[in-house]
């Protein structure tokens, strides 16, 4: 009996250890997050902090301004938005405040250094060449914006968003998708009784858009394809709001209820980890190096903050891979010189990277084979396994 509970607190203690997230902060106030480099981050609420891989040095200190939404195009170019009718910029080295006449500014999303646009609870504004333009929305005049979500820019004239309405006659809740090509701004689909919580482009013709049911059973994900909006996935049970990022079309998270985060992996979403509270924000540098920003959705109590996590690995550790029988098994994961690929019986073993390229083919003479990835650059990479059993793909972390 001595050695089971040995070996048990052996096995807990190696797989806290390779924790997928780690905890960054807990004890300041942040409201939004921008993970530029390993070691350069940036968190936004009470205080501008910046973050240089180690510590955390406090920038800017302004309580009222009521920071809740960032954007950086690029490194040397930062918008950060608040409750305020102010937005603070910054040039790669000072942060200045501007005074725009818009206040409550809840989302936001830059293309480049002069195109983005911003919402608030029912408005749109778009940002070209330093002048900002109010964009309407072609809704018939019984439909009333009750919500806007959050709103994407997938390149300079075009931003996605969502918002929630109800047809002042019969109290019918529907849901619109829109993008900024035309101002007004285009009505692209109708969804019946859902509430977009997040979305995410990777490029113009793919997006992804999540959202609950108001019958409160599901989470729906939408993906756009270039053409229109369809039925990516249904997620079982209600969440309290959702994050969602696609690194690339291959790549992505989302988080749903009580902080369980789903990752993709350019086939299927899976349950990855689960956090302290449901995600509000996610901000990856790389396909490795990313933050997550979570918000605290208990009953209110002095001290209560949002949480913010880090990642090194893309969020995978032993425990993505301990959660279902598999064809495969792979270790080390991540793995730095050498990969062991051990399957049932002999296979084709297929390595390919996030674009879809077949980097290494080795056909098995063993069960078990070690793979020389030391050469491989740093980043994700899948593993496919083909026998007469059929196929299996799993995802590595190349450090």
């Amino acid at each position: 009996m001595k050695k089971i509970i040995i070996l048990i607190l052996l096995i807990i203690s190696i797989k806290t250890s390779f924790a997928q997230w780690a905890v960054l902060d807990t004890t300041h106030v942040i409201e939004a997050v921008c993970l530029l480099h390993p070691n350069d981050g940036w968190s936004f609420g009470s205080d501008f902090r910046h973050w240089d891989g180690t510590n955390w040095t406090t920038v800017i200190h302004d309580t009222a301004f009521g920071a809740t939404s960032c954007s950086f195009p690029s490194v040397n170019n930062g918008w950060v938005f608040g409750l305020q009718d102010s937005v603070y910029r910054y040039n790669g080295s000072v942060w200045t405040k501007q005074y725009t006449g818009i206040p409550n500014i809840y989302y936001c999303s830059f293309y480049d250094d002069n195109h983005g646009w911003i919402s608030n609870s029912d408005s749109v504004f778009g940002y070209h060449y330093g002048i900002w333009t109010l964009y309407t929305s072609q809704l018939p005049s019984f439909v009333y914006v009750h919500l806007y979500s959050p709103i994407e820019a997938s390149d300079s004239n075009n931003a996605w968003f969502g918002c929630h309405s109800y047809y002042s006659t019969a109290m019918i809740d529907s849901s619109y998708i829109f993008n900024t090509s035309t101002n007004p701004c285009m009505l692209d689909t109708s969804i019946s009784g859902i509430t977009f919580d997040a979305i995410s482009f990777t490029d113009p013709s793919h997006g992804w858009m999540i959202g609950r049911e108001s019958n409160m059973l599901y989470d729906k994900l939408f993906k756009y394809n270039g053409s229109g909006w369809t039925l990516e996935e249904t997620f079982p049970g209600h969440s309290d709001g959702t994050g969602l990022f696609m690194y690339s079309n291959s790549l992505g998270w989302l988080s749903r209820e009580y902080g369980i985060v789903y990752n993709y992996d350019g086939f299927s979403w899976t349950i990855q980890d689960t956090l302290h509270d449901p995600v509000r924000q996610f901000s990856f540098s790389d396909s490795l190096n990313g933050w997550v920003l979570t918000k605290y959705i208990g009953h209110p109590y002095p001290g209560a903050k949002n949480w913010l996590y880090t990642t090194s690995t893309g969020g995978v550790g032993i425990k993505s891979y301990s959660k279902r029988n598999t064809l495969i098994t792979i270790f080390p994961n991540p793995a730095t010189t050498s990969l062991t690929i051990q399957t049932p019986q002999a296979s084709t073993i297929e390595i390919f990277n996030l674009e879809g390229q077949i980097l290494r083919t080795i056909k098995q003479t063993e069960l078990k084979t070690s793979i020389d990835v030391s050469q491989l650059s740093a980043g994700i990479y899948f593993i496919r396994a083909t026998s007469e059993k059929g196929a299996e793909v799993r995802k590595f972390v190349k450090q």
